[in-house]
């Protein structure tokens, strides 16, 4: 239908350590931990680029994953990164 509004779906993302995981649209929810399969945060032994940090490495993994499923980023904030994909 010419000039009909887009339509989104959503998917969220918080940082938690080894709790870090994605909601995706449909309320399933995956650790992203096991979505690259490491089984356990390393804390300080984990290969990251040097000036970050855990947060920083662990949702970029996320926005990783996420964009290669479509979504783009729609909004960030503290630990909370909400991204959006459209479906029409």
């Amino acid at each position: 239908m010419p000039g009909a509004n887009p339509v989104f779906e959503y998917a969220s993302v918080r940082f938690m350590e080894e709790k870090t995981s994605i909601i995706w649209p449909d309320g399933v929810v995956e650790n992203v931990m096991t979505l690259t399969g490491k089984k356990t945060f390393q804390n300080g032994s984990e290969k990251y680029p040097k000036g970050s940090d855990y947060r920083m490495y662990w949702l970029t993994v996320s926005l990783n994953i996420m964009g290669k499923r479509g979504f783009e980023l729609a909004h960030m904030s503290e630990s909370d990164v909400i991204m959006k994909r459209q479906v029409n």
